[in-house]
Formats: structure tokens, C-alpha cells, sequence
């Protein structure tokens, strides 16, 4: 997702009004008819390329090219008035704003900010051990964060394939005429459950109960979400095909 600031465009949009302030002292004052001075050009070209970065980010095409003509005008060799200022800072704010209210936004309300482009959801332990579950990860958080609670269970269901897929390469289990990455989650779950009454000793020993109580465990949570998803899933659907307003 294209993170983006409501807030970015406000300070630009406000040293633009203070340029066309000054400028509209000086008509005011003296005509107009001069030149802007170097020191307010030079801060009106930094304005200009943080109002070029803003449009990038956003996707303002219309916005970048009347930065161009701007620039051209400040850049000429015969100088900017005060008026062709107001008229270029005019022209620029219309066609930003114009842009800017042909494009969509999504709001991430405060209470779920936390789960937005978040590569440690599960905190960094999590990370660490599974790197290449970072970008499902993520993905869940961002659909958290916006609202899209079925495809975040999509993606927190990829994520764990790979602590079942782990678990399954730590037990060395074997699917037969396959490898681990194209079995699903039924075959891998019981080739799990069979390694694992296989290494149940007679007689146990605190290390040996700790680590068949621990993959139990693991095993329990994978089971619940085997189970779970389809439900969820079939009941997602249902409820999106519900006429307009049943809840």
C-alpha cells in the first residue's frame, strides 16, 4: 500500500500564500511591476521541488507539468513579476486541488494505525525466524488496518503455512510423491501426527515430554485453523451476497 500524509501538501500550500502575500503588498504598494528578489526566488525553487516530490507520490501528473511552467518563469532570464507570481501560484494551487479531488484515499482510523504497514505485527522473535512470511505479514496488518477482515485472514493463514511448513522440516516428514512446498495443510498436518506418535517414548524423559507437549500444542493451533478458514471463508461469501441492507 502507498503510504501518504493528509497533512503533507498543507505546509507547501501555506508558504504559497505567504509568497502571494508578499506579492500582493508589493502590487499594493509600489505596482508590481518589478522583479521578485533572489532570496524569495530561491525559496519559491524549494518549494517547487518538494511541491514536484508530493506530486510523484500521489500521482499528479497535471500538478508536476504546471511545476514545470512555474519553474520555467521564475528561471527565465527576464525575471518574474509580482503579478506573473500570483498568477503562477494561482494556476498551480488550482491544478492540485483539482487533481487532488479526483483521486480516492483510504482512511486508517487511529485505533487500528498500529497495524499499517507493519513488518513486526508479531514482534521481531517472529520476524527473525521467518523472514519470508514478512510480506503476508504485512499484508494482514495493512487489511486490518483497512477494514478487509476476510483477506486478512487470507493472508495470517499464509503466513502460518510456514510455521507448519517449519514444523513439518524440524520432524523430517516426508509426503509422499511430493515435496513439503505443494502439499496442503490436511496432509501435512496428519504426516505430522503420525511422525509425532511415532517418537512417543515408553518412557518419557522432562526434555522428551517438554518437546511432544510443545508440538502437540503447535499442532492443536494448526488444526483450529484448518478448520476454521473454510467456515469463514464460505461465511464471508454468504454474507456478501446478502441483499442491500440485511445485516
Amino acid at each position: 500500500m502507498i503510504e501518504f500524509f493528509a497533512e503533507s501538501f498543507l505546509p507547501v500550500w501555506e508558504e504559497l500564500g505567504f509568497h502571494w502575500a508578499l506579492a500582493d503588498k508589493s502590487i499594493r504598494d509600489f505596482g508590481g511591476d518589478g522583479n521578485i528578489g533572489d532570496g524569495q526566488k530561491q525559496d519559491l525553487l524549494r518549494i517547487l521541488q518538494d511541491i514536484k516530490s508530493l506530486c510523484a507520490v500521489v500521482q499528479l501528473p497535471s500538478s508536476e507539468a504546471r511545476q514545470v511552467l512555474f519553474h520555467g518563469v521564475l528561471t527565465n532570464s527576464l525575471g518574474c513579476s509580482h503579478r506573473m507570481l500570483q498568477t503562477e501560484i494561482k494556476g498551480l494551487q488550482s491544478t492540485i486541488s483539482k487533481e487532488l479531488s479526483e483521486r480516492r484515499f483510504a482512511f486508517i482510523p487511529p485505533d487500528k494505525a498500529e497495524y499499517f504497514e507493519q513488518v513486526h505485527l508479531f514482534g521481531p522473535a517472529v520476524w527473525t525466524a521467518f523472514p519470508c512470511a514478512e510480506p503476508d505479514i504485512k499484508a494482514a496488518g495493512n487489511c486490518l488496518a483497512a477494514d478487509l477482515n476476510t483477506a486478512a485472514v487470507f493472508h495470517l493463514m499464509r503466513a502460518a503455512e510456514f510455521g507448519l511448513r517449519a514444523l513439518a522440516r524440524h520432524l523430517r516428514v516426508r509426503i509422499k510423491n511430493k515435496p513439503i512446498e505443494y502439499a496442503v495443510w490436511g496432509e501435512i498436518i496428519d504426516n505430522i501426527q503420525a511422525k509425532i506418535a511415532s517418537k512417543i517414548p515408553k518412557k518419557k524423559g522432562k526434555r522428551k515430554a517438554d518437546a511432544l507437549e510443545f508440538y502437540h500444542g503447535a499442532l492443536g493451533e494448526f488444526n483450529a485453523f484448518k478448520d476454521v478458514w473454510p467456515i469463514f471463508y464460505s461465511l464471508s461469501c454468504f454474507l456478501s451476497n446478502l441483499p442491500h441492507g440485511c445485516g
